[in-house]
């Protein structure tokens, strides 16, 4: 298993924990403030992508269609990082997949069965 720099690991980790405790609270600037914060650490990195970094990203990313594309990059950016963990990405990419999925599958049948598809 591939070790995270340390500073990197610690800076993540303070602005995951500071998203967590507002999310936990309802507290909804904290959080946009911390995302804004963890959205910053991704963008100062352009150039040197952290696999870590970006699936942290995406783990805290409310769109799913932003978060798949987030772990598919973070899965990529896993090619250069020998020991890199795959399965926490892989897991989270296929969950939200199949929620995207559910929700089209759950449009389809309402609209058949409301008539509205027409």
């Amino acid at each position: 298993m591939r070790k995270v720099p340390e500073p990197l690991y610690q800076q993540v980790l303070e602005i995951a924990l500071a998203l967590t405790n507002a999310t936990e609270a309802g507290n909804a600037p904290a959080r946009r403030g911390a995302y804004r914060r963890l959205r910053s650490l991704y963008r100062s990195r352009f150039g040197s992508p952290d696999p870590f970094l970006t699936e942290t990203l995406a783990d805290f990313t409310s769109g799913p269609r932003t978060a798949i594309k987030l772990y598919r990059l973070a899965i990529r950016q896993s090619a250069a990082f020998p020991g890199e963990n795959l399965g926490s990405k892989q897991q989270a990419l296929a969950e939200l997949l199949a929620e995207i999925e559910q929700r089209h599958q759950q449009t389809s049948y309402y609209s058949v069965s409301t008539g509205t598809d027409r």
